[in-house]
Protein backbone atom coordinates (compact mmCIF):
# COMPACT_ATOMS: atom_id res chain seq x y z
CA UNK A 1 0.00 0.00 0.00
CA UNK A 2 1.81 3.01 -0.99
CA UNK A 3 1.24 6.51 0.81
CA UNK A 4 -1.01 8.76 -0.72
CA UNK A 5 1.15 11.87 -1.21
CA UNK A 6 3.81 9.73 -3.29
CA UNK A 7 6.62 10.85 -1.58
CA UNK A 8 6.92 7.67 0.31
CA UNK A 9 10.01 6.49 -1.14
CA UNK A 10 11.98 10.07 -1.42
CA UNK A 11 11.72 10.99 2.32
CA UNK A 12 12.83 7.09 2.93
CA UNK A 13 15.87 7.65 0.89
CA UNK A 14 16.57 10.44 2.58
CA UNK A 15 16.33 8.69 5.99
CA UNK A 16 18.66 6.62 4.96
CA UNK A 17 21.18 8.85 4.20
CA UNK A 18 20.40 10.67 7.37
CA UNK A 19 21.39 7.41 9.25
CA UNK A 20 24.14 7.10 7.59
CA UNK A 21 25.84 10.40 7.92
CA UNK A 22 24.41 10.92 11.36
CA UNK A 23 26.76 13.06 14.36
CA UNK A 24 27.43 13.06 17.74
CA UNK A 25 24.42 15.03 19.45
CA UNK A 26 22.36 15.22 23.19
CA UNK A 27 19.16 16.17 24.47
CA UNK A 28 16.22 14.84 26.39
CA UNK A 29 12.35 15.16 26.10
CA UNK A 30 9.56 13.96 29.48
CA UNK A 31 5.62 13.79 29.95
CA UNK A 32 4.44 10.16 29.16
CA UNK A 33 2.55 7.18 30.84
CA UNK A 34 3.78 5.78 33.61
CA UNK A 35 4.62 2.62 31.94
CA UNK A 36 7.38 4.49 29.50
CA UNK A 37 8.16 7.66 32.03
CA UNK A 38 11.02 5.84 33.30
CA UNK A 39 12.62 4.84 30.42
CA UNK A 40 15.71 7.17 29.44
CA UNK A 41 14.16 9.17 26.51
CA UNK A 42 11.10 9.93 26.15
CA UNK A 43 9.05 12.20 23.52
CA UNK A 44 5.59 13.15 24.11
CA UNK A 45 5.08 15.37 21.29
CA UNK A 46 4.94 12.05 18.77
CA UNK A 47 4.74 9.66 22.02
CA UNK A 48 7.50 7.09 21.60
CA UNK A 49 10.26 6.18 24.00
CA UNK A 50 13.09 4.10 24.48
CA UNK A 51 16.16 3.67 26.17
CA UNK A 52 19.46 4.10 25.09
CA UNK A 53 22.53 2.26 25.36
CA UNK A 54 25.54 3.71 28.19
CA UNK A 55 27.58 5.89 26.58
CA UNK A 56 25.70 7.12 23.46
CA UNK A 57 23.81 10.24 23.18
CA UNK A 58 20.56 11.81 22.25
CA UNK A 59 19.31 14.42 19.77
CA UNK A 60 15.83 15.48 19.12
CA UNK A 61 15.44 16.55 15.22
CA UNK A 62 13.67 19.70 14.20
CA UNK A 63 11.95 17.54 11.64
CA UNK A 64 12.23 13.94 10.60
CA UNK A 65 14.14 11.50 12.06
CA UNK A 66 12.38 12.72 15.70
CA UNK A 67 14.91 12.13 17.36
CA UNK A 68 19.14 10.46 16.39
CA UNK A 69 20.64 8.40 19.10
CA UNK A 70 24.58 7.62 18.18
CA UNK A 71 27.37 5.68 19.31
CA UNK A 72 30.95 6.79 19.74
CA UNK A 73 32.91 7.77 16.76
CA UNK A 74 34.30 4.29 15.52
CA UNK A 75 37.72 3.75 13.83
CA UNK A 76 36.60 4.58 10.27
CA UNK A 77 35.00 7.86 11.22
CA UNK A 78 31.16 6.09 11.27
CA UNK A 79 28.82 6.49 14.11
CA UNK A 80 26.22 3.41 15.47
CA UNK A 81 23.29 5.00 14.94
CA UNK A 82 19.90 4.81 15.90
CA UNK A 83 16.95 6.96 14.39
CA UNK A 84 13.17 7.38 14.87
CA UNK A 85 10.65 8.36 12.33
CA UNK A 86 6.96 9.31 12.67
CA UNK A 87 4.78 9.35 9.24
CA UNK A 88 1.34 9.46 8.76
CA UNK A 89 -0.88 6.72 7.27
CA UNK A 90 -4.35 6.30 6.33
CA UNK A 91 -6.59 5.88 9.18
CA UNK A 92 -6.76 1.56 9.69
CA UNK A 93 -3.84 0.87 7.73
CA UNK A 94 -2.28 -2.48 9.97
CA UNK A 95 0.98 -3.21 10.53
CA UNK A 96 1.49 -5.99 8.05
CA UNK A 97 -0.18 -3.59 5.10
CA UNK A 98 3.12 -1.09 6.40
CA UNK A 99 5.35 -3.36 5.81
CA UNK A 100 4.87 -5.00 3.26
CA UNK A 101 4.85 -1.71 1.30
CA UNK A 102 7.97 -0.43 3.28
CA UNK A 103 9.82 -3.85 1.96
CA UNK A 104 8.74 -3.26 -1.70
CA UNK A 105 9.89 0.37 -1.52
CA UNK A 106 13.39 -1.14 0.09
CA UNK A 107 14.16 -3.89 -1.89
CA UNK A 108 15.33 -1.10 -5.12
CA UNK A 109 18.07 -0.27 -3.12
CA UNK A 110 21.07 -1.07 -4.12
CA UNK A 111 23.09 -4.44 -3.39
CA UNK A 112 19.96 -5.14 -0.94
CA UNK A 113 19.77 -8.37 1.11
CA UNK A 114 17.53 -9.03 3.72
CA UNK A 115 19.43 -10.87 6.41
CA UNK A 116 16.21 -11.94 8.92
CA UNK A 117 12.59 -10.60 9.79
CA UNK A 118 10.62 -11.26 12.35
CA UNK A 119 7.09 -10.23 14.03
CA UNK A 120 7.57 -9.36 17.79
CA UNK A 121 5.27 -8.14 20.53
CA UNK A 122 5.00 -5.26 22.56
CA UNK A 123 4.32 -5.39 26.12
CA UNK A 124 0.44 -4.80 26.20
CA UNK A 125 0.21 -6.56 23.08
CA UNK A 126 1.48 -4.32 20.60
CA UNK A 127 2.82 -5.77 17.47
CA UNK A 128 5.90 -4.43 16.01
CA UNK A 129 7.74 -6.49 13.05
CA UNK A 130 11.73 -6.19 12.46
CA UNK A 131 13.57 -6.30 9.22
CA UNK A 132 17.04 -6.63 9.32
CA UNK A 133 19.33 -6.17 6.03
CA UNK A 134 22.49 -5.01 3.95
CA UNK A 135 22.67 -2.51 1.48
CA UNK A 136 24.85 -0.91 -0.59
CA UNK A 137 23.86 2.61 -1.07
CA UNK A 138 26.48 4.49 0.14
CA UNK A 139 30.20 4.22 0.30
CA UNK A 140 30.77 1.39 2.44
CA UNK A 141 27.77 -1.29 2.79
CA UNK A 142 25.58 -1.12 5.49
CA UNK A 143 23.47 -3.25 7.59
CA UNK A 144 20.22 -1.80 8.85
CA UNK A 145 17.69 -3.34 11.76
CA UNK A 146 14.09 -1.88 11.44
CA UNK A 147 11.63 -1.89 13.81
CA UNK A 148 7.81 -0.96 12.59
CA UNK A 149 4.71 -0.40 14.41
CA UNK A 150 1.49 1.00 13.77
CA UNK A 151 -0.30 3.13 16.14
CA UNK A 152 -3.82 4.52 15.10
CA UNK A 153 -3.03 7.17 12.14
CA UNK A 154 1.07 6.98 12.84
CA UNK A 155 3.39 4.73 11.88
CA UNK A 156 6.61 4.88 14.02
CA UNK A 157 9.81 3.48 12.07
CA UNK A 158 13.13 2.79 14.38
CA UNK A 159 15.98 2.09 11.74
CA UNK A 160 19.58 1.27 13.43
CA UNK A 161 22.42 1.53 10.89
CA UNK A 162 25.87 0.40 11.04
CA UNK A 163 28.64 -0.45 8.85
CA UNK A 164 28.11 -4.04 7.66
CA UNK A 165 31.45 -5.46 9.08
CA UNK A 166 30.28 -3.68 12.99
CA UNK A 167 26.79 -5.45 13.16
CA UNK A 168 27.23 -7.65 15.47
CA UNK A 169 29.59 -6.05 17.87
CA UNK A 170 26.90 -3.49 17.89
CA UNK A 171 23.57 -5.50 18.05
CA UNK A 172 23.72 -5.68 21.47
CA UNK A 173 23.34 -1.44 21.44
CA UNK A 174 20.58 -1.96 19.13
CA UNK A 175 18.52 -4.00 20.90
CA UNK A 176 18.73 -1.63 23.84
CA UNK A 177 16.50 0.72 21.86
CA UNK A 178 14.02 -1.51 20.09
CA UNK A 179 13.18 -3.70 23.45
CA UNK A 180 12.34 -1.02 24.84
CA UNK A 181 10.64 1.21 22.28
CA UNK A 182 7.21 2.02 23.24
CA UNK A 183 4.15 4.35 21.11
CA UNK A 184 1.50 5.52 20.25
CA UNK A 185 0.01 6.19 23.73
Amino acid sequence: MRHENGFGFVRRVCRLAAAALALAIGGCGGGAPDDVAGLDYVNPAYRFAMNVPPGWTVREGSGMPAVFVTGPRMAEGFQANVNVVVEPVRPGTTLEEYVASYKLELEVLREFKLLSEEPRERPGGRKTYVLTYRQGAFSVPLTQRQLYLVAGERAYVVTATVPADSFAGEEANFEVCFQSFRAGW
